[in-house]
């Protein structure tokens, strides 16, 4: 139970972050906008983790319900899933030990909006000082 929580609690951290990252680029926001009702699911590995992520209006959602059904779902281990962050090329995703079965595209389009967010940082900075 306290693993239940500990997971709870750092999905929704996570949740929150990525969605005041969003809030600061509209652009990004309005890129979401297709994909509203698509459901991600990372299968991680090693560690066993699962992560849900959920389009909807504007926002991801993030949860560990095995029973929600998914759109895309992909596997690998953190090691492999943690280069997806970075990796611009995803052509040889297979030889990472990554397994992605259902909707393609959904990946790509969550992975190109989420690398190419654009912040104004001196502007989030200003309004700090």
């Amino acid at each position: 139970m306290l693993a239940s929580l500990f997971h709870s609690a750092i999905l929704s951290s996570m949740e929150t972050c990525l969605n005041q990252v969003l809030s600061m680029d509209t652009v990004a926001r309005k890129k979401l906008e297709p994909l509203s009702g698509k459901l991600l699911r990372v299968q991680c590995e090693l560690p066993n983790l699962l992560i849900n992520i959920l389009v909807c209006d504007g926002r991801l959602l993030l949860s560990s319900n095995e029973e929600l059904e998914a759109d895309t779902i992909i596997r690998g281990t953190a090691t492999a899933l943690a280069k997806l962050l970075v990796k611009r090329k995803t052509a040889d995703l297979r030889k990472d030990g990554i397994v992605i079965t259902g909707n393609v595209g959904l990946l790509t389009s969550l992975q190109e909006i989420l690398q190419n967010i654009d912040l104004d940082w001196e502007y989030q900075i200003s309004k700090l000082i």
